[in-house]
């Protein structure tokens, strides 16, 4: 709801390739391998501190191997990319 403010909605699934971070020199290309639904983001906190982060939308196995937890405002489609969809992240400086 709150991202939706921020960026035309984006319709990715299990299995699409998408470029995460596209255009920054975190860019990286991959497949998301897990929806995690919509939710609304909250840390879990304890009288002791931050126990975890918000929780991210995606998890996407990117083509050199990592697993990213990811928004879907941190996704792009490869044909909507300016970088090419054949480009890795450790490419770009």
């Amino acid at each position: 709801m709150g991202q939706s403010d921020k960026e035309p909605t984006k319709n990715f699934s299990t299995g699409d390739s998408v470029i995460a971070f596209a255009g920054s020199e975190r860019e990286i290309s991959g497949v998301i391998v897990e929806d995690f639904g919509e939710f609304t983001p909250t840390a879990v906190e304890s009288a002791d501190g931050r126990i975890a982060d918000p929780a991210r939308r995606w998890a996407v196995t990117t083509d050199d191997g990592q697993l990213l937890f990811v928004d879907t405002g941190d996704l792009s489609s490869p044909t909507s990319s300016a970088a090419p969809s054949s480009g890795k992240g450790d490419k770009k400086k």
